[in-house]
């Protein structure tokens, strides 16, 4: 058979083609009845389209069904060809079982997942919570220092620390009530007034430097009982220097050391057995309160005041035991 009548005849098949089976098979078989040699077809019988493939087999793929044929006329030889079985797979049919949703991930919060984040050491860690006291506001007039203990030598005592803010014009008042207590910087001789009744075993001794100068102050200092001036009241004169130490004498006691200083300077405290204690002071006041807790040890206790990012103003000191 030609090309054009083979093409024509698959794409008549194509054409043709139904994706019933049971169809396909009727009109297969019906097909077959009337197929003769093309040699020996009778006049008579009106012509086909010709159905049959002159080579070999025509595989039709639609529907899920597939036929093949091979055509029944005479081949080269002469000799009929015999037929070919027809395959008529069956059509396989598809599942009307309902696919199963496929769950979506969870999706966890961000902001919860890192609020609860362990953190390395195995105790809970709320980040929340840490921004939440990051942003309380923080009062400058109070805080409290203490060295820790991981780096201490063996047998060494810490210090501890609170300082306080002072506002301007504010008052101080030294007498009676405090077992030793120092004016400083209120002559202009520069000499220390100290309390008389503790003259004789001071818990506090202070030597003014050659730096030092009387300059006026924000603060109003009152005492009674003092010597070598006994009493004086509202003055507004403080000492100014490059640097100062105040000492506290050695005792078998603890000791509270509270000092009247201006702002932007340091205080070193240092002693035989004592861990170096240090405390930085702000600018926001124009003066503080240093309560400085000395715990018992060797020796002297030196309360160095170093100047910062101004020069050291002090007005007062007192002390007490236990």
């Amino acid at each position: 058979m030609p090309e054009d009548e083979l093409l024509e005849a698959l794409r008549g098949l194509g054409a043709d083609h139904e994706p019933d089976v049971a169809a396909i098979r009727r009109r297969i078989d019906g097909e077959r009845t009337n197929v003769v040699p093309l040699r020996r077809r009778p006049d008579q019988l009106p012509r086909r389209r010709p159905v049959l493939l002159s080579a070999a087999a025509a595989i039709l793929i639609g529907g899920g069904v597939t036929v093949a044929v091979s055509q029944l006329g005479p081949s080269e030889s002469g000799t009929p060809a015999k037929d070919l079985p027809v395959l008529v797979p069956a059509v396989p049919t598809p599942s009307d079982s309902p696919t199963s949703p496929t769950p979506s991930p969870s999706r966890s919060d961000p902001e919860e997942s890192r609020t609860k984040q362990p953190a390395p050491d195995g105790t809970s860690s709320a980040k929340g919570d840490e921004e939440t006291e990051s942003n309380q506001p923080r009062t400058p007039s109070t805080s409290s220092t203490k060295n820790g203990s991981a780096n201490r030598p063996a047998g060494e005592q810490a210090a501890s620390s609170t300082v306080s803010a002072l506002a301007n014009g504010q008052q101080i008042e030294l007498g009676a009530a405090n077992e030793d207590w120092l004016a400083i910087g209120t002559r202009n001789d520069m000499k220390t007034i100290r309390k008389k009744a503790a003259s004789a075993a001071p818990l506090l001794n202070f030597v003014a430097p050659d730096s030092a100068a009387s300059v006026d102050g924000p603060f109003q200092l009152s005492f009674s009982g003092g010597l070598p001036e006994q009493d004086n009241e509202g003055i507004t004169r403080w000492m100014q220097t490059n640097g100062a130490v105040v000492t506290v004498t050695a005792s078998p006691r603890a000791r509270t050391v509270t000092l009247y200083t201006g702002n932007a300077m340091n205080i070193v405290v240092k002693g035989k057995g004592l861990e170096d204690h240090r405390v930085t002071l702000p600018d926001q006041a124009p003066g503080f309160v240093t309560t400085l807790q000395i715990p018992s040890h060797g020796g002297d206790t030196t309360i160095e005041l170093q100047s910062g990012r101004g020069p050291v103003h002090l007005v007062a000191a007192t002390a007490t035991s236990g």
